[in-house]
């Protein structure tokens, strides 16, 4: 539904990832300096912790990125040579060049939680990828070291390359059909799904992309209504 801004490398992506049979699990906190939003992203993780690892060790299983051929971790580049002629439809810079953060080790991997099989996460705000808050005390808490104590490593919502500010500003595309919903949307992945930024919510798409679940709000009781949601269908 939205472009955002990668928080581990400043670059803006789509917010859908390439379908690969995973549900995406979205968890849109508004603000990061508004009060409690820290508390509750910190009360979720140790929640998944304390609970045995809730849906993630329930259902699926983890992946061992290391276990894939270094040959099939990359795409065929198609990179020009010097008898090739032009080619208009020729990617330039970075297109030539892309993977998924779940095809190829990462160097602070040790420290983070592995890929997992069915369930994706991803941490979305609406605060600016350069405001002083991400680039000081989340970066922190994003990348672990190994001096960190256990409870700050291997979170299974916290993760650099699934933290994302939804500060890309779009035109509205409802501007004809739903005047009523503004012209421009400052925070178009919270407006998109009308998602009150003061509130927040766990929105859990499909492997399809359609939605799955929305919830109001985002602690830990909204996680144990995504934990119900799979237990609907999920063996």
């Amino acid at each position: 539904p939205a472009v955002v801004t990668r928080l581990s490398d400043g670059v803006p992506v789509p917010i859908l990832p390439r379908f690969d049979g995973k549900f995406s699990i979205y968890i849109l906190v508004g603000p990061l300096d508004a009060p409690g939003v820290l508390n509750n992203l910190k009360a979720i993780d140790n929640y998944i912790r304390t609970s045995g690892g809730s849906i993630f060790t329930k259902y699926g299983s983890d992946v061992d990125v290391h276990a894939k051929a270094v040959s099939d971790r990359m795409p065929t580049l198609r990179i020009p040579n010097g008898t090739d002629s032009y080619d208009p439809n020729f990617p330039e810079g970075r297109l030539l060049y892309t993977y998924d953060y779940e095809d190829i080790p990462q160097i602070c991997g040790e420290y983070l939680a592995p890929p997992h099989t069915l369930f994706r996460v991803s941490v979305v705000t609406t605060t600016s990828v350069h405001s002083p808050l991400i680039q000081g005390p989340i970066l922190d808490m994003l990348y672990p070291c190994e001096s960190d104590k256990a409870q700050a490593k291997h979170s299974r919502i916290l993760h650099p390359a699934w933290f994302f500010s939804d500060d890309i500003p779009i035109v509205s595309p409802y501007r004809e059909t739903a005047p009523e919903a503004g012209t421009l949307f400052e925070n178009p992945m919270h407006q998109k799904w009308a998602i009150d930024p003061t509130i927040g919510s766990i929105v859990v798409a499909r492997p399809d992309a359609h939605v799955g679940t929305k919830t109001v709000g985002f602690n830990v009781e909204a996680w144990k209504q995504v934990e119900s949601y799979f237990q609907g269908f999920l063996l």
